[in-house]
């Protein structure tokens, strides 16, 4: 999945998909104030940066993995599919 994929995905929610993922270390999700953070994000970065944070996180964690798996096992299930029709 590309980086342009995700933005076009997210679109108005970048700014708080930023937020979820940026944080300091030790920082836990659940005592961050995601709305105003996400606001800050909104004038403090810029698309080159948002790119950069976008591949680095799913460079870190095996989502891209988890659905690459999926599109496969999608893949059988249609052929499957579509071979029982025939």
């Amino acid at each position: 999945m590309s980086d342009t994929v995700i933005i076009s995905v997210l679109k108005e929610k970048i700014p708080q998909a930023l937020a979820i993922v940026l944080c300091e270390k030790g920082e836990k999700l659940k005592d961050k104030d995601i709305e105003s953070f996400a606001e800050e994000l909104k004038f403090a970065i810029d698309l080159d940066l948002t790119m950069e944070v976008i591949t680095d996180f799913f460079g870190c964690n095996p989502i891209v993995s988890l659905l690459k798996k999926l599109r496969g096992q999608a893949e059988k299930i249609k052929a499957t599919i579509m071979g029982s029709d025939g």
